[in-house]
Order: C-alpha cells, then sequence, then structure tokens
C-alpha cells in the first residue's frame, strides 16, 4: 500500500490546526507522515505542534509569501507516494479515509485520485457537499476544478508537472490542475466519497464583492487565457452555449459508461 505525505500548512490559527492535528492522529492507517508549514506564527500555534510532537514528522516555520509557497515547502520535503493538503481547520470525515484511499490506489497507480469535499461554515453551523463530476478534462475544468483538499497527488506528478506556480496567490491549484490535464494529460481516478471536512473560511471561499474574489476572478481569467485557445475562449465564455456542451459531454460519457459495464 502507498504511504502518505499529509501537508499541513498554517498561520495563527492554533485553534484549526488542533483540529487538524487531532483528526489526522485518529486515523486507523499509519503509514503516512505528517508535515507542518508554519508561517511565523506568534500565537499559540507552537504550544499545539508541542501537544501533538509525536504525531508530526516534519516542521519549518518561517515566514513564506503566501500559501502556494508554503504547500511548495511541503511538497520539497514530503517523502510519500501521494501528498494530501489537509491545512489548518480541514479534518478528515472519519478515521478510516486513508485505509480506504490506500486499498484504491494499491489496485491501480494514478497521477491523481479524487473525491468530493463537505464545506463547512462554522460560524453558521450550514454544510454542504461540493460534488465533483466523475471525471475531469478541459472542459470540466473551466466551470470548476477538482478541490485540492479532496485531491491526492502522486508525488512522481509533482515532479514531472512541477510545482504550484506562486504568482498565483488565490487559484495557483486550479492552475496547477489545468497545466497537469490540458497540458501532461495526467491520469485522474474518481472516487464517490467524500475524505475531507473543510472550513469555508479560506481565501477561495471569501464573499462575491470582496477583493479576495475579485483578485481570484482575475486570476482566473489569465489561466484560463493561458490554457485554452481563441475558439475554446469564444465559445465556453457564454454561458448558454458551454452549459450545452457541458451536459452533452456528461450523457456521452454515461452512455460510455454503460456500453463498458456491458462489455464486462
Amino acid at each position: 500500500m502507498p504511504k502518505f505525505s499529509l501537508i499541513t500548512v498554517c498561520k495563527n490559527a492554533a485553534p484549526a490546526l488542533q483540529r487538524t492535528l487531532y483528526s489526522a492522529k485518529q486515523q486507523t492507517f499509519a503509514d503516512y507522515e505528517h508535515i507542518v508549514i508554519d508561517g511565523g506564527s506568534t500565537d499559540n500555534t507552537f504550544k499545539v505542534l508541542a501537544e501533538y510532537k509525536d504525531y508530526i514528522d516534519k516542521v519549518i516555520s518561517e515566514p513564506d509569501t503566501g500559501v502556494y509557497n508554503a504547500m511548495n515547502k511541503g511538497i520539497r520535503l514530503a517523502g510519500g507516494g501521494y501528498l494530501l493538503f489537509l491545512n489548518a481547520g480541514d479534518i478528515f470525515l472519519h478515521e478510516n479515509v486513508l485505509h480506504m484511499v490506500a486499498e484504491q490506489l494499491t489496485r491501480k497507480t494514478v497521477d491523481v485520485f479524487f473525491g468530493h469535499t463537505l464545506s463547512l461554515d462554522r460560524v453558521t453551523g450550514k454544510a454542504f457537499i461540493r460534488t465533483q463530476l466523475p471525471y475531469v478534462n478541459r472542459l470540466t475544468l473551466w466551470g470548476s476544478t477538482i478541490a485540492h483538499q479532496a485531491a491526492f497527488i502522486n508525488r512522481r506528478a509533482f515532479a514531472e508537472i512541477g510545482l504550484y506556480e506562486e504568482s498565483f496567490q488565490i487559484l495557483a491549484d486550479y492552475e496547477w490542475f489545468c497545466r497537469a490535464i490540458i497540458i501532461h494529460n495526467c491520469s485522474c481516478q474518481y472516487y464517490d466519497f467524500v475524505p475531507v471536512v473543510y472550513g469555508l473560511d479560506g481565501l477561495s471561499s471569501a464573499p462575491a464583492n470582496s477583493d479576495i474574489a475579485k483578485r481570484a476572478w482575475q486570476e482566473r481569467r489569465i489561466i484560463r487565457q493561458k490554457y485554452y485557445n481563441k475558439l475554446g475562449l469564444l465559445v465556453y465564455q457564454n454561458d448558454f452555449f458551454y452549459w450545452k456542451f457541458l451536459r452533452l459531454n456528461v450523457f456521452i460519457y454515461k452512455v460510455w459508461k454503460k456500453l463498458r459495464r456491458k462489455e464486462k
């Protein structure tokens, strides 16, 4: 079975970090390392790290230039076969998640193994499942990306494709998935499950009228221009045509799946 590297990025988020470390400690699958990349916290982060020191394998605490700079530091330190970014505040849905994923990845080696996420607003208590289509391609990536909280990424893929592009402060994960899937044709395997509960307090969860959301939209536009040709930009920018193409794409996928089942 594969070994996992759990990478947790944090800064001045001691209570959230404690939830994440406790969740990882509860996993029944033991073959993983936990890496914590702290951005130079001044709160009680070090007390939390000391409390869980027996369950943490590597720690860096130093200023960084942003969340993706910190995540790249974690990638460079990782020794596991598959990497999961379980940032401060993110928790596993239950204690058997890593065991379930390990069983699946023992059967087939892929670049990206992904599922859904359960998004939770800790203030209101409201939660919803952010579902993923059972496949990913150029068309689906225009509308949404794989949630990195629910993506187990082969360390080899980062070595071959590269790290996160740190010039993108909010959507570098989206840029990486576009680069990996559209340019490098990396292999992706969908699994119908929810591995992680994701707190709605990250950069990409900002209100639509906030400066962060505006910056995210600017980054999305730059990424799309980078990875889609003029025809794709022209067609997909029209919501009517995009959703028509997406529905047709989903229909074709379902027909293909039925034909494959009959062949078996």
